[in-house]
């Protein structure tokens, strides 16, 4: 299999005026087997090189599933196709939504291969000031984000009551066609478009009574003036085909939710109270040992109050290695998976109170246990 890959040295800053960040390089490749290009930037910031480092390490671990510098043949190596591999990604772009000096929001376009095509659409938000990912609950008080989840929820709950009245409009119509018609062939298209119809209106309703059910910490993006949270079509309505809305935007001024905002919101979209906050340890970078000598580089991913997944890395192999598990308070137990999806061990471990450590143990499938310290990074 061979691919093209070409470096490409960029010397401009993004499009958004003096944006703080600069992309210093973008590597490129076509997969040979449908001619798709992906791109992926490696970025520069001349006033800290750790902000940079920090943000092109969360991009590669979490993106490519390897340090650049640490490919055998090319960074997209662990893409698809690949030998006694029938899944996986087939193509990666990247765009700059926003890049000031407080903040960059990237999104990044991926399309998959397995027993059908996908896509998604994926947004990554970096405070500047410490490279560090902005994880979405850190940026309100907590009574402020459940007044904000509300909102959000509530223009979801009316778009999908409004789906709900067409729906029923096109019932109506209906109706009167199959009442009008002596063409018994007609008849029965029509009773076929009925009962999607009810259908639809079903799944509609389905949607609302479980809404505030679904987290939405990880899909949004940092624009220059405003919050825009995403949510994609639920499973029900993408495999029934059967949805006028599609996926969701909603999108608030951060003039509007200014009073919701925590001191960290408010420091970080206003340059208000400057101070070191506290935030969550999701999607933070950790830097430790294994047993005092294995240094490696881990990030956590928490999608909800229990369940956490991640990656970790050997610095000096500096490819990742997939974890997965359940959260319980500040307790974590994570399984531990090689890229042939195999469990080869797992990690037993505790966040700190303040989030800036990670302490517990490594056990192998043969039940030897080394100890495990990680600090997170710059705290």
């Amino acid at each position: 299999m061979k691919y093209n890959l070409i470096l490409m040295v960029l010397l401009c800053y993004s499009a958004v005026g003096t944006a703080q960040l600069k992309v210093e390089k973008v590597y490129r490749k076509q997969n040979a087997y449908n001619r798709m290009t992906s791109s992926f930037p490696v970025f520069w910031v001349s006033e800290d090189s750790k902000v940079s480092n920090a943000v092109n390490q969360f991009l590669q671990m979490n993106r490519l599933g390897l340090l650049v510098g640490k490919e055998k043949e090319h960074v997209f190596e662990k893409d698809w196709p690949q030998e006694d591999r029938f899944h996986g990604r087939q193509s990666v772009d990247y765009r700059i939504i926003e890049n000031n000096k407080a903040f960059l929001s990237v999104e990044l376009n991926e399309e998959f291969m397995g027993a059908y095509s996908s896509y998604s659409t994926d947004h990554e938000n970096f405070d500047l000031r410490n490279g560090e990912v902005v994880y979405l609950p850190d940026l309100f008080t907590v009574d402020g984000y459940e007044i904000f989840k509300k909102m959000i929820n509530n223009e979801r709950k009316l778009s999908l009551q409004a789906a709900i009245a067409s729906s029923y409009q096109g019932i109506s119509e209906i109706l009167k066609e199959i009442q009008a018609s002596n063409d018994e062939s007609l008849i029965e298209s029509l009773k076929s478009d009925l009962e999607d119809s009810y259908d639809e209106v079903s799944i509609y309703e389905d949607c609302i009574k479980t809404i505030e059910e679904y987290s939405f910490s990880k899909e949004f993006c940092l624009k220059k003036e405003e919050l825009v949270v995403y949510r994609g079509r639920c499973s029900n309505h993408a495999l029934r085909a059967l949805d006028a809305i599609g996926d969701f935007e909603n999108t608030m001024k951060y003039s509007l939710i200014k009073p919701l905002l925590s001191k960290y919101g408010l420091n970080l979209l206003f340059d208000e109270k400057p101070g070191d906050f506290e935030t969550h340890y999701s999607e933070k970078i950790f830097y430790g040992h294994i047993a005092e000598k294995y240094p490696i580089t881990l990030v956590l991913d928490k999608y909800s109050d229990e369940y956490v997944s991640g990656v970790y890395l050997y610095n000096n192999i500096g490819r990742t290695i997939h974890l997965s598990g359940e959260a319980k308070g500040n307790g974590l137990v994570l399984s531990v998976y090689n890229e042939n999806d195999d469990n080869t061990g797992e990690f037993s471990l505790t966040v700190s109170d303040d989030n800036k450590s990670i302490v517990g143990v490594w056990t192998n499938t043969e039940g030897k246990s080394l100890k495990v310290e990680l600090k997170r990074r710059g705290k």
